[in-house]
């Protein structure tokens, strides 16, 4: 059999972080109405499950402010006294770039967010551990 691939949805049909896999292919019962079978490869993380098939959707201001204070959120302990990392310049203008997203914000299906320093530091992190075990 072919595995299969799940990703939940929420009320809005935007996909969650949730998802499932199945190696043999066989639908597990924890698998709800509110889970939707893609493709390995699908991309969905900017579009819209409309009950029956995913679609493009312009992404509204109001959801641009989600995202964006959802990613500050996310960020916020870099800026703890205590935390090593406050103060970093890529960390500060990441967090800038957050906040001017929404200036002259035209809807469109795909925001230009700012790359997060953060995510770049893991990949080098783990690319370093990598290197180590080859070596």
């Amino acid at each position: 059999m072919t595995a299969k691939y799940w990703v939940e949805v929420d009320v809005k049909g935007r996909a969650t972080v949730n998802r499932w896999w199945s190696e043999t292919g066989t639908t597990p019962v924890n698998i709800k109405d509110n889970w939707v079978e893609i493709l390995a490869n699908e991309t969905f993380d900017t579009r819209r499950w409309n009950g029956s098939s995913w679609e493009d959707v312009l992404i509204s201001l109001e959801e641009l402010r989600d995202i964006r204070n959802e990613r500050l959120r996310v960020s916020d302990y870099t800026q703890l006294n205590d935390n090593p990392l406050k103060g970093d310049t890529s960390i500060l203008a990441y967090r800038q770039a957050l906040r001017d997203i929404t200036e002259g914000y035209t809807p469109v299906t795909t925001p230009n967010y700012p790359i997060d320093p953060l995510k770049l530091l893991e990949r080098e992190k783990a690319l370093a551990l990598a290197s180590q075990v080859t070596e």
